[in-house]
């Protein structure tokens, strides 16, 4: 069964340490994590225990990362390896032959709100692999790991969310008995159902289907209907290693009985809000720390003197440094701004909307020569403001991303039943499988930030927005022909129109 996992950290900065605990805690709080800033720690925790993962710092004062990894690898072959450093560090210390790593997470203000999620992405790799998730020194079963990993040898009843198993053909083969409640269906009901039958809507269907089709390692997240009004949100993953009657691994969470008007969503609670406040502000301010001591060696080395080729040389890099700190605040506060945004809904022009997109973008439009069009679009009840900066997000993001071709992007809609659905279609350099469904969360940086400047903040913003506005958001792509991002939003009754 599932057991809570050993998760070793070796770094030579204490702050950063204790600032990657504090997050992975928060998803893993049943986990053992433990710190190495020293040679003499380090050898101390692989004595206590085998990590299941170990974060490692590229560049250390006290080991070359390449021989710590070499002997991580000798002491417990299955444990997982994780590079967590600045971008710089990883490339020149991080990435050398031989060195056989399982992920990489980037040291920013970003990379440490992602890294809880690529610790547990590398966490059920892991287990795919090895069976089952079994450190040194695990004398009896511990609490379960956040959400299951697909794991062949999973015991559902352990698992405190509802859970179920599928065979090869898309039957139900079992379920724990926190699904039976979740949908109030008895089990025997559950059971060599056809998981199609369990589908709440056409949408979910479909990319059932596609998923079945797909033979990557990927997961999909689909909509469930229960009895009454009783529903539930499951994603589902593959467990290539496990017998034929047990081919895909789910976990769900319960959805709320529609019952609430569709001004509701986009009033969020307070007590996940400010939560979400305080890590966006503690990961910030300790990625703001590295330009500002950077600017301030550079203004010190300037008053030490040299010629004028180094003070020119000096000037540059600060004014660099300002400009890097200078967007972190902007993406700070523009997504603290939305998160803590609480505004009575209105009837919001789309039209409105895009056309000020584009006004504000004008001018990376026009160094773009970017061709861009949209539908006749409609009106949703919502927030103003809100509404522009995910037009302005998506279709800055489709520029940014642009091919050798000029870039084209068009907005459509279309009516599904009770929503509307808008497609943001372009022509750019598209986005590779793994990573459709993770391009959403904080901190996924698919490029450089040399490659293209910016702080992996955009597209986490507009899913923000948009399961505010009690909609959602998704992407598909096929890798250099472009990428479309689908926005359904509930429709209203209130349509404010414009002259054609």
């Amino acid at each position: 069964m599932l057991r809570a996992p050993v998760i070793l950290i070796a770094d030579c900065s204490v702050s950063d340490t204790e600032l990657a605990e504090l997050l992975l805690r928060r998803t893993f709080p049943y986990a053992s994590i433990r710190a190495a800033n020293d040679a003499v720690s380090f050898a101390e925790a692989l004595t206590e225990q085998a990590p299941h993962i170990t974060i490692v710092a590229p560049k250390l004062n006290w080991a070359a990362s390449d021989r710590l990894v070499a002997l991580l690898r000798r002491h417990n072959p299955a444990t997982r390896i994780i590079l967590f450093g600045h971008e710089s560090d990883i490339l020149e210390h991080g990435l050398s032959p031989g060195m056989a790593i399982d992920g990489i997470a980037r040291k920013s203000s970003a990379g440490y709100l992602a890294l809880a999620g690529i610790v547990g992405e590398v966490l059920g790799r892991g287990a795919e692999v090895d069976g089952e998730i079994d450190g040194r020194g695990h004398g009896e079963d511990s609490a379960p790991v956040g959400a299951p990993a697909a794991m062949p040898s999973v015991a559902l009843a352990d698992l405190p969310q509802p859970a179920f198993l599928l065979a090869d053909d898309g039957h139900l083969s079992d379920c724990n008995d926190a699904l039976c409640r979740c949908l109030d269906i008895a089990r025997a009901r559950l059971v060599s159902a056809p998981l199609e039958q369990l589908l709440a809507d056409g949408e979910s269907l479909a990319q059932w289907h596609d998923f079945r089709a797909r033979q990557d390692d990927g997961e999909v997240s689909l909509k469930l209907r229960g009895s009454g009004e009783h529903g539930a949100r499951a994603v589902i993953r593959r467990v290539r290693t496990a017998p034929v009657t047990q081919r895909y691994l789910g976990c769900a969470q319960p959805l709320a009985p529609d019952a609430t008007p569709p001004a509701a969503p986009i009033v969020a609670s307070a007590e996940p809000v400010v939560q979400e406040m305080r890590d966006i502000a503690l990961v910030f301010s300790h990625d703001l720390k590295e330009p500002v001591q950077q600017i301030a060696r550079l203004a010190q080395r300037g008053e030490e003197g040299g010629d004028a080729s180094s003070r020119s040389r000096a000037i540059a890099q600060i004014q660099e440094c300002a400009q890097r700190a200078s967007g972190m605040l902007d993406s700070m506060l523009e997504y603290l701004a939305v998160s803590a945004r609480d505004s009575s809904p209105v009837a919001v022009d789309l039209n409105l909307s895009f056309e000020q997109a584009l006004d504000n973008l004008r001018v990376v439009m026009d160094e773009a020569d970017a061709q861009v069009s949209a539908d006749h679009l409609p009106s949703v009840l919502g927030d103003e403001y809100q509404m522009l900066h995910l037009f302005q997000n998506l279709l800055a993001n489709a520029i940014k991303f642009r091919g050798r071709e000029r870039p084209e992007i068009k907005v459509s809609v279309e009516p599904q039943g009770a929503d509307w659905l808008l497609a943001f279609r372009d022509n750019g350099i598209g986005i590779p499988q793994p990573f459709l469904q993770r391009v959403f969360e904080m901190g996924q940086r698919l490029h450089t930030r040399d490659e293209y400047p910016g702080t992996g903040v955009g597209l986490a913003l507009c899913k923000r927005i948009v399961e505010r506005h009690g909609g959602r958001i998704w992407v598909t792509s096929n890798e250099g022909a472009g990428c479309t991002f689908f926005v359904r939003l509930p429709q209203t009754p209130t349509q404010v129109s414009r002259p054609a």
